[in-house]
């Protein structure tokens, strides 16, 4: 770790001389900006942050960098030395960043509280992880599309649809206006989760949800999704009517 602190300190010195500089060319606004990243992710690896997914990001990270490295090598020497330099230091910083092996619980234990609280998925209607990162998971068939994801406010935490229609999207609220579960309107409202306790107990809620009325959904029942997003326009009108008559509707 001192080794990459020294190395991030160094980076950020580039930075800083790079920030002079960013106007006078494309390239050197792009390396200003990659820098500017590969700092930061490797001051996020000395400040424990548990949200990213470290091989992936240094993985990605370094084709930039060698992609870099290859326009500048025909610059003038100057810039090439200049440059070089800085690119030998993200080096260094990205080779320790991959090394940095994610938890398998995930940030604040999410990964965890999925696993426990949505295995039926998997079980029970054959969807598959489709990706997994630090920060939460995708489950999906050859139909539906499910994103399970870390969020500090609540009704950012789920979103689904069909697999063939990226561009609509529903949220649990939906699910439960179809269905008449008057539990909708608590639901549509944000509120803050702040600790793994929150996250916990939140996410049993929706997998509640997801048991009560998501079998139409997780099973492709046709016509399901058209028969949501009539119930996700009516809730909308609905909650907009709500909020002109508490606030007033503005000119």
């Amino acid at each position: 770790m001192a080794t990459l602190k020294a190395n991030v300190a160094k980076l950020n010195e580039y930075v800083s001389q790079l920030e002079e500089e960013r106007q006078s060319t494309p390239l050197a606004n792009d390396i200003f900006e990659a820098a500017w990243y590969w700092r930061d992710l490797g001051q996020w690896v000395l400040d424990k942050n548990t949200k990213v997914n470290y091989p992936a990001r240094a993985a990605e990270e370094r084709k930039l960098l060698e992609r870099l490295r290859e326009v500048t090598s025909s610059r003038t020497l100057d810039e090439r030395n200049r440059y070089e330099r800085v690119f030998t230091t993200a080096g260094a910083v990205l080779d320790a960043v991959a090394e940095v092996k994610p938890s398998e619980d995930g940030h604040l234990g999410i990964l965890r509280i999925i696993r426990e609280n949505f295995g039926f998925f998997e079980t029970d209607y054959g969807l598959t992880v489709l990706d997994r990162q630090p920060t939460g998971m995708k489950f999906s068939s050859s139909a539906v599309l499910i994103e399970l994801t870390y969020a500090e406010i609540s009704n950012q935490c789920c979103t689904f649809g069909p697999a063939s229609k990226t561009n609509e999207v529903f949220w649990p609220e939906d699910l439960l206006f179809l269905y008449g579960d008057e539990r909708y309107r608590d639901v549509q409202n944000e509120r803050l989760l702040q600790s793994h306790e929150e996250l916990e107990a939140w996410f049993r809620f929706l997998a509640e949800i997801w048991r009560a009325h998501g079998r139409d959904v997780l099973t492709n029942l046709p016509g399901i999704f058209d028969r949501l997003a009539a119930a996700q326009a009516q809730r909308d009108a609905e909650f907009t009517a709500a909020m002109d008559a508490r606030y007033g509707r503005h000119p």
